[in-house]
């Protein structure tokens, strides 16, 4: 074979369903090149109608159209909320890992019966508890999950509580400028026996909690 016929073999050939006839390479590529622009151009209207739709995942607000970032928010939030909101969300875990291995369970109607109880307070005082959880920026779900690991931590810990007839006395006593005049701590009694057993409880589980994370083994990536 020639060298004239070697080059011919090389920049044409022939088309395919048995026709005769050659394609110059320097059109093919061209062709090429445009499907490959056009299909970039389609890549990157498809890209912005994302951004678009999606925009508030990465600014959250812009000023003078200089853009505030979603990173920049959550760092700064990190910064003055990270450490607080990082320790309640451990102590969660801690709560229902622990509630878990002893068998305590909390009913959907318990919770629900909470609620009732806070409507119900809400209520006396012309108070809707959505209302209230919207200017909190939490929803009825949030509000369960509260109340879950809340009844989870005292039964988990209120064992062998007893307020005594002597301690009621003696907060009656304290507090009794407190009330009005010629109240007796008899009157008084289950409502102050709600308080110090509510204040030992506080007292118990904030023990609790420290022997339970001596225990538990949690590594810490983030340092605030």
């Amino acid at each position: 074979m020639t060298k004239k016929n070697i080059l011919k073999k090389i920049f044409c050939f022939k088309k395919k369903k048995g026709k005769k006839g050659k394609i110059n390479l320097r059109t093919y590529f061209k062709n090429s090149v445009k499907g490959q622009n056009l299909y970039l151009l389609i890549f990157v209207i498809v890209l912005l109608g994302v951004f678009i739709f999606l925009r508030n995942w990465f600014i959250v607000a812009t000023v003078n159209y200089r853009p505030i970032t979603r990173f920049t928010l959550d760092r700064e939030l990190e910064k003055q909320l990270g450490e607080q909101i990082l320790e309640m969300k451990v102590t969660e875990i801690l709560i229902q890992q622990e509630a878990k291995k002893q068998g305590v369970k909390v009913s959907k109607e318990e919770i629900n019966e909470k609620i009732k109880e806070i409507e119900d307070q809400l209520a006396l005082q012309s108070q809707n508890l959505d209302d209230i959880l919207a200017l909190q920026k939490q929803t009825r779900k949030d509000l369960e999950n509260d109340l879950k690991n809340q009844i989870l931590a005292e039964r988990l810990v209120s064992k062998n509580i007893e307020i005594s007839d002597e301690e009621i006395e003696a907060y009656f006593n304290t507090n009794k400028d407190f009330y009005p005049e010629g109240t007796t701590s008899e009157e008084k009694k289950e409502e102050i026996k709600e308080i110090l057993s509510q204040q030992e409880l506080n007292e118990k589980f904030q023990s609790w909690l420290d022997d339970i994370k001596k225990e538990a083994k949690i590594k810490y990536f983030v340092a605030f």
